[in-house]
């Protein structure tokens, strides 16, 4: 990167919906990189929408990037209506990073999967730098997106530690749970952005036996996405609606609420091959704010084993362990999971990391 001589000027922008994970976790990045010395744009995206029109909507809306003066541009998930406008802006002299943070192909088999595959392959090659998270990503990278190993860089899944963090809401919490009958309940949380990712499917059917074993047993779903009809409609064909509350999208500051109203949290994973390519942002959210989180050990959740109360990839494996929780309680190790997060997985840290990486090239 030629030198300069005023702030390092950044555009942050994510192919996804304003609405999605990767919109979150690029939001995250570009306020660590203003806290690092950069001067930051983040471009927000469009609201998803039906059959991905989101992305073909977003690639006319994001034309105005083009405009913006910047030496540096970061785009997260490798799809056209992103690459094309980084592939201009290359040209224009720019530092290029493109983000890959799981196999997107993975989630969708046949046609659409290999379309998925097809559109995200051509441009990461050309480009400056290219992030990822979690290990296994990086010869996938090399082999399949045919990316040098030098122009490789790690970046972590973090925290928004400003965000997430233990905080008194009591007033908050008898409000709401008067409001949903909930006192007397046990309340178990869960967050995620629902899509195809969402793997809240599986997640009902531990709900559903827990609930057998612990009638007081509740669950709330929090947040939105493109599927958020479809896991309504799913919770009433599992026979779990009587007992599921949804929030809908929430902006983060009300997220952190509805987490630390819970008495445990659950995440949970397929133990199929696209979860061992990604990283969890929410069980890391969890631990941020010191929740006690029932999970089991697929992929990346494995990470967290001595903070969380994990147990094997089975249904009734995961059930009492979450009624095992939520009557009994924790033994501590929250405690030292959040200690883990934050001395670890600080967006500021993993922020100030990548800045230092830019200025270096």
């Amino acid at each position: 990167m030629p030198e300069i001589n005023h702030a390092l000027r950044i555009v942050v922008v994510s192919s996804q919906s304003c609405d999605s994970g990767s919109n979150l976790r690029g939001r995250y990045l570009a306020k660590a990189l203003a806290k690092a010395g950069a001067e930051v744009r983040f471009v927000n995206g469009v609201k998803a929408l039906p059959c991905r029109l989101d992305l073909l909507v977003s690639l006319v809306t994001y034309l105005r990037i083009i405009f913006i003066r910047c030496d540096v541009i970061i785009g997260l998930k490798p799809f056209p209506n992103i690459t094309f406008l980084m592939m201009v802006k290359k040209w224009m002299g720019c530092f290029t990073i493109i983000d890959i943070d799981d196999l997107d192909s993975g989630y969708r088999s046949g046609a659409i999967g290999h379309l998925n595959h097809w559109l995200q392959c051509p441009f990461p090659r050309f480009f400056s730098l290219t992030t990822y998270h979690i290990d296994r990503l990086r010869p996938v990278i090399m082999d399949t997106f045919k990316v040098k190993e030098s122009r490789l860089y790690q970046l972590p899944q973090g925290v928004n530690l400003d965000l997430y963090y233990p905080q008194d809401i009591t007033a908050w919490k008898q409000s709401f749970y008067a409001r949903h009958d909930l006192n007397g309940k046990n309340l178990v949380v869960y967050t995620a952005h629902l899509n195809v990712a969402s793997d809240l499917d599986a997640i009902y059917e531990i709900i559903r036996r827990a609930h057998l074993r612990l009638p007081s047993l509740r669950f709330l779903v929090i947040g939105g996405g493109p599927m958020e009809k479809h896991f309504r409609s799913l919770a009433h064909r599992v026979g779990v609606d009587a007992i599921t509350l949804f929030t809908g999208y929430l902006p983060p500051s009300e997220v952190v609420k509805h987490l630390l109203s819970g008495d445990a949290a659950i995440v949970f994973y397929k133990d199929i091959k696209v979860n061992y390519y990604r990283e969890s942002m929410k069980i890391r959210e969890m631990l941020a704010l010191g929740l006690r989180v029932v999970c089991n050990d697929v992929g990346d959740l494995q990470t967290f084993s001595p903070y969380t109360y994990q147990v094997e990839t089975d249904y009734d494996a995961c059930a009492e362990q979450l009624v095992r929780v939520l009557t009994q309680g924790g033994d501590g190790r929250e405690k030292r999971g959040m200690e883990y997060i934050r001395r670890m997985l600080d967006w500021d840290q993993i922020g100030r990391s990548l800045y230092e990486r830019i200025m270096e090239s």
